[in-house]
């Protein structure tokens, strides 16, 4: 016997309640999954603002690859990793915001600065989890991989 709940046969309310909770679940785990996602994009956005910064204020001595030369460090690879191992970004960006432009330190803006972080983090296959803020920056640290 089928038994009846509020003129709706208990199958069916169980049917409804099991594919409610189901969908909702679905809905929760596509809204983590699309959250992280917007979060990549957003650092790549912020890095990709970083990249036309670089360009134009630290190309000329750091090349546009980042390689450096004999003179001027390089901002990626395994050179860099080696140098900035065990750091955090808070430590990248402070060197950086401190003393670069080598002609005009400091010169740029601390957003600025954020995006070039930002930039050399992701030539260096760095990604942090979110865009890179001056309360974030000491949360992602630089290492080699393993």
């Amino acid at each position: 016997m089928i038994r009846v709940l509020g003129g709706v046969p208990g199958f069916a309310v169980v049917t409804l309640i099991s594919f409610l909770i189901t969908g909702a679940a679905t809905e929760v785990s596509r809204a983590s999954v699309s959250s992280q996602a917007i979060r990549v994009a957003s650092f790549a956005d912020q890095a990709g603002r970083g990249h036309s910064t670089y360009t134009e204020q630290c190309s000329t001595c750091h090349q546009e690859d980042l390689s450096g030369t004999d003179m001027v460090p390089a901002l990626a690879g395994s050179a860099f990793i080696a140098r900035w191992d065990g750091k955090t970004a808070k430590d990248l960006f402070s060197q950086t915001s401190m003393t670069m432009p080598a002609s005009s330190p400091g010169s740029l803006t601390q957003q600025e600065y954020l995006n070039v972080t930002a930039y050399i983090l992701q030539a260096n296959e760095i990604t942090p989890p979110q865009d890179l803020t001056v309360d974030s920056l000491s949360s992602v640290a630089i290492h080699q991989k393993n």
